[in-house]
């Protein structure tokens, strides 16, 4: 039997309101403890085209931006320090577009491109290719926009922590695919090495679920020197790591009510997974990290849509995702939960910027046009 979206989308607000009725008969988390995010300091940055975001020197006080088809450096008083465009042929050309970029060391920049990475000077000059460990052609890049680059110090020597989606080739609807492969990478460049950190431990999900879940992508963020903090998708722990040693320091588990929700497929099936809830991403803010816990559209009503051409764009998936998808914010620190944040996103954008010392950045949306744009620094405040 067939039913209309319109009557899958009155079927599961239902659900949604039984599915809370439930959970208060559960556990429920002590969130006595509430904060929020409020702008601490702001930069004009005078540029009628569309910006993104990539990096921030908090030390040096300069910002990495993409703007115009061009990379662009801006310091704290919103002055333009370079420009330069790596997407036309010539000595400096990367390819067509690039996934990520970020400030490495005192006075060079790293970029992530689509077959390789790349060193630059910090006047704008390619200084050296680095080629992934596997062809990249027809990976899945990760749902969240996650960031690729993450420089660290070991040793007083400067290393790179990145990771590759997926490599041509590999079967990632097969056990044996998480069991003995790894997204994460540590280049050093001084001796010339690159080892493959962060494999799955035998107790993750990934490993016990004996079905498919997802491509099980790694959400890490840098917390101090060569710590960082990582989840995936689907687990109910987050781990602090050090990626030199590539050892797991300390298990932090999620609260119940904010732990991922999903069904598994079979590793054959063409299906897809039913996620309910899942972790989406992490952000470091001082001596702290937030993480973004997000519940999703159910597989039953995605299924429908899904059926439409250009189903993303359609107007059953807009209010299917008005309906599903909601955010919390969690801060932790490296003992654990905290509390729960109050975010008002009419004040500014959740497309939130890590500099490398942990400082959160992100942009205000404006509701009229305007020849310039405004990025802004946050902090939490206990209410």
């Amino acid at each position: 039997m067939k039913y209309s979206i319109s009557f899958l989308l009155a079927f599961g607000f239902s659900l949604v309101l039984f599915s809370c009725g439930e959970n208060n008969q559960e556990e429920v988390v002590d969130l006595s403890k509430k904060y929020k995010l409020t702008i601490s300091d702001s930069v004009i940055i005078n540029e009628l085209s569309n910006i993104t975001l990539f990096a921030v020197n908090q030390e040096d006080e300069k910002l990495l931006i993409q703007s115009r088809g061009g990379i662009f450096i801006y310091n704290f008083e919103g002055k333009e320090l370079l420009n330069f465009n790596p997407y036309v042929d010539g000595p400096n050309f990367i390819g067509p577009i690039s996934i990520d970029w970020e400030f490495y060391g005192k006075d060079k920049l790293i970029v992530y491109g689509l077959m390789s990475n790349y060193i630059f000077s910090n006047t704008g000059e390619q200084l050296s290719k680095i080629d992934f460990p596997g062809d990249m052609w027809g990976a899945t890049l990760p749902k969240y926009n996650q960031k690729f680059l993450y420089p660290f110090v070991s040793n007083n020597q400067l290393k790179l922590l990145t990771f590759f989606p997926a490599i041509l080739g590999q079967d990632r609807r097969t056990q044996a695919y998480f069991d003995s492969l790894t997204h994460a990478y540590v280049y050093d460049f001084q001796n010339g090495t690159v080892d493959p950190v962060m494999y799955k431990t035998a107790d993750n999900v990934y490993r016990t679920e004996n079905g498919y879940l997802d491509d099980g992508l790694p959400i890490p963020k840098k917390f101090k020197d060569d710590l960082f903090f990582l989840t995936y998708l689907q687990d109910k722990f987050i781990y602090l790591v050090n990626a030199s040693k590539d050892e797991i320091i300390k298990k932090i588990e999620i609260p119940t009510e904010f732990q991922p929700v999903h069904t598994s497929v079979e590793f054959s099936s063409k299906d897809q997974p039913d996620i309910r809830r899942q972790n989406a991403r992490i952000f470091a803010l001082d001596d702290k990290f937030i993480l973004r816990s997000s519940t999703e559209i159910p597989e039953f009503v995605l299924k429908e849509i899904r059926t439409q051409r250009n189903w993303r764009s359609s107007q059953e998936y807009k209010d299917a995702y008005r309906l599903y998808v909601k955010s919390d914010y969690l801060i932790f620190d490296e003992n654990g939960f905290l509390g729960k944040i109050d975010v008002d996103f009419s004040e500014f954008s959740p497309n939130f910027v890590n500099s490398q010392s942990g400082s959160l950045w992100t942009n205000v949306y404006f509701r009229d046009e305007r020849d310039y744009h405004k990025l802004v620094q946050l902090k939490l405040e206990e209410l």
